[in-house]
């Protein structure tokens, strides 16, 4: 009798829900933070603080940040060869949500 694996969410259409929420999520902070980066691109004290950046200069940063998203990707594709998609996909997701900090006021 072959061994039965057993997963967090089972199989099918459980697991797919999960899969599924689990990515929601994800693009949702993705979203979020591409976001919060736009405004505080135009904050006023964002760009004393970075010397009034030149729009070259602001673009070179902005670009910094699409490439460690880059980057991400890149290592997530290394990993990934090693440890499988499903598990690759449960810690990107583990990770996303962990990472990010919840939305607090600072008054």
């Amino acid at each position: 009798m072959a061994i039965l694996k057993r997963h967090m969410f089972g199989r099918g259409k459980s697991l797919r829900y999960a899969i599924t929420i689990a990515c929601q999520i994800a693009f949702i902070f993705f979203g979020y933070d591409q976001g919060v980066f736009s405004g505080i691109v135009g904050n006023a004290d964002w760009l004393e603080t970075f010397g009034n950046p030149s729009s070259g200069l602001e673009g070179i940063i902005v670009s910094i940040y699409n490439l460690g998203a880059f980057s991400g990707c890149i290592l997530t594709f290394i990993v990934g060869e090693k440890l499988g998609r499903r598990w690759c996909m449960w810690m990107a997701m583990a990770f996303i949500v962990c990472s990010h900090p919840p939305p607090r006021r600072d008054w």
